[in-house]
Formats: structure tokens, C-alpha cells, sequence
């Protein structure tokens, strides 16, 4: 259990590096019948210069594995930077998922989407789901056999294709070949630069769209890696 108290010397740490708080509380257990369960929160904390109003957690166990809620948000008094943030995660035997969801200060989502990830042993594969995230205010449809797979051989494969309903795309895939460790191609179409940063609190505001293609491969012995991207 750790609290904002004078004597705690976790909360005089944080003090000292920097994070100052007006509440702070943590309280964790673990124990064989019930597992790992906690929750915690952090109020008014000022980061460096960064103010956030609250940061919230929880931390359960059931059957299934272990679940995780979390939410970072700032209210309408906050002079910096308005935004309602959630995260909802789980770990199981054999993989684990998260899901992101942002609301503006004007309670309109910016971003809601989830990954889920599986674990074999041939490697780990990654996912989307549901296929129909919300990414910089954007609607997108992705392929509903969507992948990134992770080999425990050391290569990557992937076949993911996003589309907007504004004409942004981006395509992640893999190219078969059997000399490369690696074959990986990134390609974006008409990526809002502005939107995207708008949905990063205290990112930098910039704007303009962001096109092009990046090409990586891999041998044993070489890494080829060609970036053809332009902003306008």
C-alpha cells in the first residue's frame, strides 16, 4: 500500500524527481485464492510543467487471466489541455489484448480501437479488433484478416489495410522471400498530419497530409532500408 503521505518515501521520491501531486494511492495485493488485484489513483500531478487531473487504475483477476482498467483525464478547468482517456487490457495464458479509447474536450472520440495478440510457438500475432477503429477522429475499415506475426525465426510477416472514409490509407505487408530475414513495405496515403497530433495531448500541432512508402529488408548479412515519404 503506498499513500501521498510525508513519511512515504515512494511519494517523497516522485517529489524529488519532479512529480508533484495533491493525492497519491496505491494499493496492491496478490495472494493465491484471489490472485492479483489493486487500484490506484493519482490527482492533480504536475509532471514537469505537465498538469493532469487524475490518473486512475485497476487491476483484477478471474478465471480468464488478469484485466486492467486505467484512465487519464484532464476536466474542463484545466488550463493546459481537455481530454478523457481509457485503456482496457488483459493478460491470459496464451496472449492478451488492449483497447485505447480518447474523447476530446468536446466528448467527440477521437481515437477507439483494440489489439489482440496471440501467442504460439511459432511466434506471437498481432491483430486489430474490432476491424472497424476510430484512429485521428477517422473511421477506418481494415482487412478482416488482418496480422502482424512476429516468428520466433526472427521474421516478420504482415498484411494489414486500413482505409478511411476520407481516402486515408495505410497498408503494412510482408513480401514472401526466402533469402530475407525481414521483406517489410509501410505505405501511407493521405495521412492527416493535424488530426493525428490533435488526438496526442501536448503533442506539437502540425499540419499537412503525409504520403509515401518505406521498404526494409533483412538478409543474414545486409539491412536495405529505403524511405520515399513527402508532406504537402
Amino acid at each position: 500500500n503506498v499513500s501521498s503521505g510525508k513519511d512515504n518515501p515512494i511519494a517523497y521520491y516522485l517529489r524529488t524527481q519532479g512529480y508533484d501531486f495533491r493525492e497519491f494511492d496505491l494499493d496492491v495485493s496478490a495472494n493465491p485464492s484471489s490472485g492479483l488485484n489493486g487500484n490506484g489513483h493519482i490527482y492533480d500531478i504536475n509532471a514537469n510543467g505537465i498538469v493532469l487531473d487524475t490518473i486512475q487504475l485497476n487491476l483484477f483477476q478471474d478465471t480468464t487471466g488478469v484485466q486492467m482498467v486505467g484512465r487519464v483525464r484532464n476536466g474542463p478547468k484545466n488550463k493546459q489541455f481537455v481530454f478523457d482517456s481509457k485503456v482496457n487490457a488483459y493478460l491470459h495464458a496464451t496472449g492478451a489484448g488492449v483497447n485505447f479509447k480518447y474523447l476530446d474536450d468536446k466528448g467527440i472520440t477521437g481515437v477507439d480501437f483494440g489489439l489482440c495478440a496471440e501467442m504460439s510457438d511459432s511466434g506471437l500475432n498481432v491483430a486489430f479488433s474490432p476491424i472497424d477503429p476510430i484512429i485521428a477522429y477517422r473511421k477506418f475499415q481494415i482487412n478482416k484478416d488482418n496480422y502482424l506475426f512476429l516468428g520466433s525465426d526472427k521474421k516478420v510477416k504482415a498484411d494489414i489495410d486500413m482505409l478511411a472514409d476520407d481516402g486515408t490509407g495505410a497498408k503494412i505487408y510482408s513480401t514472401p522471400n526466402e533469402e530475407a530475414l525481414q521483406d517489410i513495405t509501410v505505405s501511407l496515403l493521405r495521412l492527416n498530419l493535424g488530426e493525428l497530433t490533435s488526438v496526442i495531448p501536448y503533442a506539437p500541432n502540425i499540419t499537412g497530409f503525409l504520403n509515401g512508402d518505406a521498404h526494409l529488408i533483412q538478409t543474414p548479412t545486409d539491412l536495405s532500408v529505403v524511405v520515399d515519404m513527402y508532406a504537402n
